[in-house]
């Protein structure tokens, strides 16, 4: 929802060729955000689902996204500060190494996660063509990735919480 909130919010005030690297950074804010979100969740379902493991199994998935996430980060630190002309490849790159971390913590998650991590695939290598046609990040191209990915996310994960209640596992 957050994601698709700023998606419109800029929409309204985006130049005719699309995102800046000011716009940029605003994503960078929500992803800061939504990481801190995000990890309160986990920390809360993992003691509810795991108990006493819990920490051994919230570190273990962290490793699997850490990388991704200070990868991302180094990318943009580097591209907006040292070569802003090509901050068009960033929502592309970023949406890959989600993918990446998703289909690396694969075992550990519930399988309809599957499709999220193919998503972002398929987003970041599509934002990647598009981008690349004139080296300008269309207004579509972190809200719908994002939004539809974190979407998607949320349908699976309560999926699976479902099927787990009723005792049939992960899968």
């Amino acid at each position: 929802i957050l994601a698709m909130a700023l998606g419109a919010a800029q929409v309204a005030s985006l130049p005719h060729d699309g995102y800046t690297a000011a716009h940029l950074f605003q994503w960078i804010v929500l992803a800061g955000l939504s990481i801190m979100l995000i990890g309160g969740e986990m920390s809360a379902l993992s003691k509810r689902e795991h108990g006493l493991v819990a920490k051994t199994y919230l570190w273990a998935m962290m490793e699997k996204f850490i990388p991704a996430v200070l990868a991302g980060s180094a990318m943009g630190w580097v591209i907006l500060g040292y070569a802003p002309g090509t901050y068009w490849v960033l929502p592309g790159l970023w949406q890959t190494l989600i993918a990446l971390a998703l289909f690396s913590a694969m075992p550990m998650l519930p399988k309809s996660i599957r499709l999220v991590a193919a998503w972002y695939l398929l987003a970041g290598l599509t934002v990647f063509l598009v981008s690349s046609q004139n080296q300008t990040l269309p207004p579509w191209s972190m809200a719908i990735p994002f939004g539809v990915g974190q979407m998607l996310m949320a349908v699976g994960l309560q999926a699976a919480a479902k099927r787990t209640k009723k005792g049939q596992g992960h899968g």
